[in-house]
């Protein structure tokens, strides 16, 4: 939580939710933006803004590593007040929101990337909506997450029907590079098949891991379909 005055606020708040979604789903909820409101108005944040909300004496000149504690902290609170469900099988350390900066004075260009278990889910740009003198209820501040909460619950609905650790291996086998993915499809005992391997555990059917690496070449265009089907048949 935040060291500004929104750490008093928010131990003072009644909770309306909680850090778990009690339903039995795999996806993220939308931002219930009524929830958020009701939780600004309650703790009389409405006139408060980010930079003053996440750090204490205000800031208004936010490095990337403060942008990325106002996302990471702002997007706990929407948790904590129910504004935002996770799915059952998700905590909040699951998450991770890392900011990264290019450019300088006005063509400064700041980017967060939105990550779970470490693997990269998408990225968005994050100044505009996150600038430290925008209110906690500002409309662009509430889109803003809302664009982060849609790229995650693309990722949560992609993956509802698969075991958290097919997600793993499939998240990991897609960030290989061309290279690696040739060598996962081609050779059982390179590094980059051996790499999701140890992800996985040795109860994993090898024939997996190489349906895996064949099928994301294909879709890079980097096999064609006649190897495409010697390696997955």
């Amino acid at each position: 939580m935040g060291s500004g005055r929104g750490q008093s606020r928010r131990a003072k708040a009644t909770r309306t939710g909680s850090t778990l979604n009690t339903t039995a789903n795999k996806v993220i909820s939308e931002l219930d933006e009524q929830k958020w409101q009701d939780f600004v108005a309650s703790s009389d944040s409405k006139n408060v803004a980010l930079g003053e909300y996440y750090f204490e004496p205000l800031n208004t000149d936010l490095s990337p590593a403060d942008l990325q504690k106002v996302i990471t902290e702002l997007f706990a609170d929407m948790v904590n007040v129910g504004a935002i469900t996770l799915p059952e099988c998700r905590e909040l350390q699951d998450y991770e929101f890392k900011v990264s900066r290019k450019g300088s004075g006005s063509g400064v260009v700041n980017t967060v990337e939105i990550s779970l278990d470490g693997a990269e889910m998408g990225q968005r740009y994050a100044q505009h909506a996150f600038n430290p003198y925008r209110n906690l209820n500002d409309p662009a501040v509430i889109a803003g997450m809302k664009e982060i909460v849609e790229i995650l619950k693309k990722n949560d609905k992609e993956f509802q029907s698969c075991t958290d650790d097919a997600r793993k291996g499939i998240l990991l086998i897609r960030s290989f590079t061309d290279d690696e993915l040739l060598e996962g499809a081609r050779d059982e005992t390179s590094a980059a098949y051996l790499r999701a391997f140890a992800l996985l555990g040795p109860e994993t059917n090898p024939t997996w891991i190489t349906a895996r690496c064949a099928e994301t070449a294909y879709d890079r265009r980097l096999i064609d379909d006649y190897e495409l089907d010697k390696l997955t048949f």
